[in-house]
């Protein structure tokens, strides 16, 4: 895969750690973290910190930025309506005071997306995987910090949303974090020009273990694929100096 700037470069221990959870979220680059979708054949690739370019061949790859602010015990995602379809480079800042996450969520066929934003913005958001697939997006934000995710969207409408649960133990969802999401055909000049990161080395979550390639922790993109039933989350964690893991 193309190499990301060596800002953010693996050192130190490090620990991947894993979680099933409601959603399936992100991916990881350097110094980050990851979740991806229950379907092996969406992988997705993104970063922790933020580069100073995603993973492309082109500079012809759509961007998406999306803001997640909070006003009192509302929050919301600020997101443009519609991207072009195939690959889009997403930047994720939370600009409010919580922790947040990010996924990209689409309905399964026959269901519609009222069907789904009513089940997540009501009192049993959990049971969104029986009826949406969750293709990947990015771990937990801290506030004021930010996130870049590398993504193949098909066209088609999606939900953007965030699992995490506020400081009242209700899930953002409950809070207002749903945006839908466009996704348009892409010019055909755009579609052949944009060519997703080379393939390489990366990471297999299974539902109880991960398989790491060999040289895992140098500095580039990592590609991240769960091979199981469940969605899962992979964290990369830093340990600080002379602490233990």
């Amino acid at each position: 895969m193309k190499p990301a700037p060596r800002t953010g470069a693996l050192t130190g221990l490090l620990v991947v750690i894993a979680a099933s959870m409601l959603s399936a979220g992100c991916a990881a680059g350097p110094q980050g973290d990851a979740s991806t979708a229950t379907t092996p054949a969406r992988v997705v690739i993104g970063a922790g910190t933020v580069p100073a370019a995603l993973p492309y061949d082109t500079d012809d790859v759509p961007q998406l930025h999306v803001g997640i602010s909070e006003e009192g015990e509302r929050y919301r995602f600020e997101a443009p309506e519609a991207v072009q379809s195939g690959p889009v480079a997403i930047e994720i800042h939370n600009t409010g005071t919580r922790q947040h996450n990010f996924v990209v969520v689409q309905p399964k066929p026959s269901v519609t997306m009222d069907q789904l934003s009513d089940l997540l913005s009501g009192p049993a958001p959990q049971a969104a995987p029986t009826i949406a697939q969750f293709l990947g997006g990015s771990a937990v934000v801290p506030p004021g910090d930010k996130r870049s995710v590398a993504m193949h969207l098909e066209v088609g409408e999606y939900m953007l949303i965030s699992t995490h649960n506020g400081t009242d133990g209700r899930p953002d969802t409950a809070h207002g974090l749903i945006r839908r999401l466009v996704v348009a055909p892409a010019p055909e000049a755009v579609a052949r020009r944009a060519k997703p990161p080379h393939d390489g080395a990366g990471v297999t979550m299974t539902d109880d273990s991960f398989k790491l390639p060999d040289g895992f922790g140098v500095s580039g993109w990592y590609k991240v694929t769960n091979s199981g039933q469940r969605p899962h989350e992979l964290a990369i964690i830093k340990i600080n100096d002379g602490a233990k893991p």
